[in-house]
């Protein structure tokens, strides 16, 4: 009889360490997916907090350079700036016409080159955020280079990324980069460099002052539309600037006159 309960006490035990160590591995397997799932939490949080730093540090400057990138776009196309400046101006006004034209597509260049150098080294995974921002940009960079569009104001993915290289210069006092501004690229504007990557957009240019505006016409108004999408994507509540100075162009093509 002893025996039989020694043996049963025996029994019991094994069984009651047999089911605790069940539940020990349990809990540890739930711990550890647990402690898997903060750390990817913690992860993402901090991916979101260096995709937020990011666009903090760059949408004021990225959003301003897309506006006045745009808003020249439809002085071009809505009333004729380059006829009204280059072609009829004064010396110093066809000069403004055709360099500050070319400064803001640079100014353009040169904030996404920042841009995508400040965040080449960051793994910002699949954010909505940077996803968003980079398929905005992508579009811009592809309508610049697309050859269906003509050849007028056609830039290479890697002369945009050159151009873009030109116009980034640094803070030392900040510690960062930003682009050049308008006097100091002036001053350059006959470094034999600049002469080679700016010449041919003013001469592009000088063809857009003429009637053969009117047959180049599809890939300035797409890239305003896509200029002004970056800035309501950058801006949507319009704090920067409003709204009635980011409406995009319409262009009748019956006979390719303007509305």
């Amino acid at each position: 009889m002893d025996f039989n309960l020694e043996l049963i006490i025996t029994i019991i035990s094994a069984f009651a360490a047999f089911v605790a160590s069940i539940f020990t591995v349990s809990g540890q397997t739930r711990l550890t997916k647990l402690q898997a799932e903060l750390a990817e939490k913690r992860e993402e949080k901090a991916k979101k907090l260096d995709a937020e730093a990011i666009l903090s540090k760059y949408r004021e400057p990225l959003i301003n350079a897309a506006y006045e990138l745009q808003s020249r776009i439809f002085n071009i196309l809505k009333l004729g700036f380059l006829k009204k400046f280059y072609l009829n101006g004064s010396p110093r006004e066809k000069e403004y016409a055709i360099e500050n034209t070319i400064y803001v597509i640079a100014q353009y260049l040169g904030w996404t080159e920042i841009i995508r150098r400040d965040i080449q080294f960051l793994d910002l995974g699949e954010l909505e955020t940077t996803q968003k921002l980079s398929a905005l940009d992508d579009h811009i960079c592809n309508l610049f280079l697309d050859s269906r569009l003509g050849k007028v104001l056609r830039i290479f993915r890697g002369d945009q990324r050159a151009i873009g290289e030109l116009m980034i210069t640094n803070n030392k006092y900040a510690n960062s980069a930003y682009c050049l501004g308008y006097a100091k690229f002036i001053q350059r504007a006959q470094d034999e460099d600049f002469k080679y990557w700016f010449n041919p957009l003013r001469e592009q240019l000088d063809i857009l002052s003429t009637d053969e505006l009117e047959n180049n016409t599809e890939r300035l108004q797409q890239l305003q539309h896509a200029l002004v999408d970056l800035m309501d994507f950058l801006d949507p509540n319009y704090l920067r600037h409003p709204q009635e100075r980011r409406n995009k162009i319409e262009i009748c093509n019956t006979n390719k006159t303007f509305n």
